[in-house]
């Protein structure tokens, strides 16, 4: 039996609709639902509605304009018969009578038609009925067996087809999410391993993974202008990283500049930045959750002891294609005891880590001062150390 309290899910979402979901908002224009459509549109997720579902909609649409025009076809005819002294009311009541019929059609049409559209603008899978699905049906009705409440029962037909398709579904994806109000269908499904049951479309804009998931393509699509907003506060960057970028910068293994022939034969007596304003958000990335790498560049000043250096040449390479000449030159060879600073430009990657009830407002920018200082911001690794020329 499905614990849906344990429900993980890192892909995409996969929604399900019953058809009472359809029905409760026919023309698709509630928040909640919106809400799915930007989830679909942004993430991935996908939508699907079986095949019943999608017949038992667009019957039921049918079937209310026929009462719609049943009822001013009535009460025409109730007119009519209280006018048959005035030709001309007995006249326009009989066009009258025609143009329902055509516009009762036409508006079917066109229901019809919008449904469609909108199935195809956001990629809602209408799952077809497959031969096996149809004879599981046919089985569960000869026996009896879920969702049939007895042998040989038609009007389970509908719920048994859903059924068969749910879990179809959930066979293939591992998890999906069925939003339904049939309390009879969903105590069935809630014994198929990897199917969530939800009441309503509002009940699943409230889990953790449909927040998450609308979050992050909110802040995909807007991560120049978060980005933006960042480098305003520059400053809190600096102060929570120089001191690690620092540390970083004294360890050979790990951020000193290795390709660099003057650190490979010198001792590094001390890095520091006198430069704050050097510090610049270079790239964001936003890996999902809360988490944000972030790539940055600042100015360094490495204090070395070396007792001889290649004046002008600054890598390995360099001086190793050059090496005779340059120790055959006295020009070549430079005292660092009075000349012993070198600028650097470190470049590394930050993680940041915002927290989810803090993600709304850091999106659009607000408090962002108080939310930088609270959240986790961490040194991943120094990318590159490059020399600057003056």
């Amino acid at each position: 039996m499905t614990n849906n309290n344990q429900y993980k899910n890192s892909d995409p979402l996969k929604i399900i609709f019953d058809t009472n979901i359809l029905r409760e908002d026919p023309s698709r224009t509630q928040p909640a639902l919106k809400a799915v459509e930007r989830l679909v549109r942004s993430t991935g997720a996908t939508l699907f509605l079986p095949y019943v579902v999608v017949q038992e909609f667009l019957t039921h649409q049918k079937l209310q304009l026929d009462d719609a025009a049943e009822t001013l076809n009535g009460s025409l005819i109730s007119f009519m018969r209280k006018s048959t002294a005035y030709e001309p009311a007995q006249t326009s009541s009989n066009k009258l009578l025609s143009e329902i019929e055509s516009l009762r059609e036409a508006a079917f049409t066109a229901i019809e038609k919008n449904f469609y559209d909108w199935c195809e603008e956001y990629n809602v899978q209408v799952v077809e009925v497959t031969e096996k699905q149809a004879k599981d049906v046919l089985e569960a009705y000869f026996t009896g067996s879920n969702p049939f409440t007895k042998i040989k029962e038609r009007k389970d037909f509908p719920d048994a087809y859903i059924y068969q398709q749910v879990k179809g579904l959930a066979d293939k994806f591992n998890q999906v999410n069925f939003i339904s109000k049939d309390k009879k269908l969903t105590a069935c499904l809630r014994e198929i391993s990897g199917v969530r049951i939800l009441d309503s479309i509002e009940m699943l804009t409230e889990t953790k993974e449909f927040k998450s998931s609308l979050l992050d393509s909110e802040v995909s699509r807007n991560l120049m202008f978060i980005m933006s907003n960042l480098r305003v506060h520059d400053d809190i960057f600096f102060e929570r990283l120089n001191t690690k970028v620092l540390f970083e910068l004294t360890h050979p293994q790990i951020g000193r500049p290795g390709d660099v022939y003057i650190f490979e034969h010198s001792i590094i007596e001390n890095v520091y930045c006198d430069a704050p304003e050097t510090f610049q958000i270079l790239k964001l990335f936003y890996y999902g959750n809360g988490e944000f790498g972030v790539q940055f560049s600042i100015e360094v000043i490495f204090e070395i002891n070396s007792p001889h250096y290649p004046g002008e040449v600054h890598s390995y390479n360099e001086y190793r294609s050059s090496i005779d000449d340059l120790f055959d030159s006295e020009d070549a060879l430079i005292n660092f005891e009075s000349d012993n600073k070198l600028s650097y430009e470190a470049h590394g990657l930050a993680s940041l880590f915002i927290l989810p009830n803090d993600l709304e407002q850091f999106i659009d920018g607000k408090d962002l001062t108080t939310i930088l200082r609270l959240s986790e911001l961490s040194l991943n690794k120094i990318l590159r150390v490059n020399k600057v020329y003056s």
